[in-house]
């Protein structure tokens, strides 16, 4: 056991195999983390259940032989257009075709930094996360005219945006294995804590001219439960 600890030593205090000052690094980084989130200390009902995975491309530079500084950064934007018919409630066949829209997108912000020995890593990392549904929905009012005859006079809407925003520090512990001098394969694992808020807005308008309805806007905590993860990053090292 002593010659064992004794090499560890030796491995663990011998300078960088890979890290070398002035490097730029190109990769993309793995996660798979087991965090369900929860709000107000209750399971979020819509399903952010069991383990999450993503993938997060980064940019780093090597400010010492040991020290790398970057910033993994990934974005989104998705927009879609249901398209519906409702049905003229005197049954002649006439229907009238409208649109739901549902648009979603993403931000995630992480700078992280990274400190070197031998082929062992220590990576500490802030991701800084805002996720944001809308969706905009569209209901046909139908009325009826004095001789019986349908029409629609127009929609009564219903608009939803929710917006999460979290913060997560992470620590990881790796091994960095080289495939040549250019691609590092760099397991790990990690301990992350999250927390933050979920806002829910809604406001409702309608056909007939009432005034629109402006929900109560709701604010539901993230609990800051401890989570851990298995990652992977795959890096290219440019320079000298």
């Amino acid at each position: 056991m002593r010659k064992i600890a004794l090499l560890f030593l030796i491995v663990s205090l011998s300078p960088s195999l890979f890290a070398q000052k002035g490097k730029i690094t190109l990769g993309l980084d793995y996660h798979k983390m087991d965090n369900p989130y929860v709000y107000n200390y209750f399971l979020y009902p819509y399903g952010y259940y069991g383990p999450t995975y993503s993938f997060e491309p980064k940019v780093g530079y090597f400010i010492s032989d040991n020290v790398e500084v970057g910033l993994g950064f990934k974005s989104g934007d998705d927009e879609i257009d249901y398209e519906y018919a409702s049905s003229n409630p005197s049954g002649n066949g006439e229907v009238y075709l409208y649109n739901n829209i549902s648009k979603s997108s993403y931000r995630i912000f992480s700078p992280y930094l990274k400190y070197y020995k031998s082929n062992f890593f220590v990576s500490a990392r802030l991701s800084l996360n805002s996720f944001t549904n809308e969706y905009d929905n569209a209901y046909p009012v139908w009325e009826a005219a004095i001789n019986g005859d349908y029409s629609v006079i127009g929609l009564d809407e219903a608009d939803h945006k929710s917006t999460t925003t979290t913060k997560t520090t992470s620590l990881k512990i790796g091994y960095a294995l080289e495939y040549n001098e250019k691609l590092i394969f760099e397991p790990s694992i990690g301990v992350s804590k999250i927390f933050g808020e979920v806002v829910n807005e809604s406001t409702n308008t309608y056909a007939d001219g009432r005034p629109p309805v402006v929900l109560p806007k709701t604010t539901s905590p993230i609990s800051n439960a401890t989570h851990f993860s298995v990652n992977l990053a795959v890096s290219l090292r440019l320079g000298k």
